[in-house]
């Protein structure tokens, strides 16, 4: 018979032997779980997928605020293309001589030359083409004597006739920002005269004879 002392003794040892087992097991399950839990960073590898590719050049590139932005509009041109690339001698010339002025959005205020409006006028048998500035300006009642200004970019062409019908020459007045009479003219032709005399080509500003009888004023109305 065993003593009360070896059988607690032996139950001990069991005891002790069934955690040592349960421990082993547990650290196994921990070995499982190694690399699983540690196979995340892989997964986390996907971070190059955000990587410059998201938010790139492609991304508020030189679409955004290119030369489309404040084009002609700026400087007083008009918005729609309807005129020169500025208001200096060089662009204006350039422009009349392209004949751009005879295209859409151009309209003529009559299909043939004329005579001139006024005896005064040292232009002649004329033709008048108005650019689509100035004419929605005369149509929201702009340019009339001690009235609102003409809307800058406001364009007129009118072109010089001999009595055979023959073109001789031609004018031009640019509305430029700045007060009413803030205008650009240019004149050309064969015939001063038709250039109120001025030498030929001839440009100026709101200090040039053109004003003095302009007063930042176009006579002729829209259709």
């Amino acid at each position: 018979m065993i003593s009360s002392k070896y059988s607690l003794l032996l139950a001990f040892g069991i005891v002790t032997a069934s955690l040592s087992a349960c421990s082993s097991s547990s650290g196994g399950g921990a070995a499982t779980g190694g690399t699983s839990s540690g196979g995340t960073p892989a997964t986390g590898g996907t971070i190059a997928t955000g990587g410059a590719a998201t938010g790139g050049t492609a991304t508020g590139g030189t679409a955004t605020g290119g030369t489309a932005t404040g084009g002609t509009s700026t400087g007083g041109m008009p918005s729609t293309g309807a005129g020169p690339a500025d208001s200096t001698q060089g662009s204006i010339a350039a422009y009349l001589t392209a004949g751009t002025y005879k295209n859409a959005p151009w309209i003529s205020e009559t299909a043939m030359p004329r005579d001139a409006a006024s005896v005064v006028s040292p232009h002649g048998k004329v033709r008048v083409w108005m650019n689509d500035t100035l004419v929605a300006s005369w149509h929201a009642g702009n340019g009339e004597f001690g009235g609102t200004a003409h809307t800058t970019g406001s364009m007129a062409v009118k072109e010089f006739y001999d009595d055979a019908g023959m073109q001789v020459g031609r004018a031009a007045m640019l509305k430029v920002m700045g007060a009413s009479n803030a205008w650009v003219f240019y004149c050309e032709g064969t015939d001063q005269a038709r250039c109120n005399g001025e030498t030929i080509p001839y440009y100026g500003d709101s200090t040039s004879a053109c004003n003095g009888c302009h007063g930042g004023l176009i006579y002729t109305h829209a259709p």
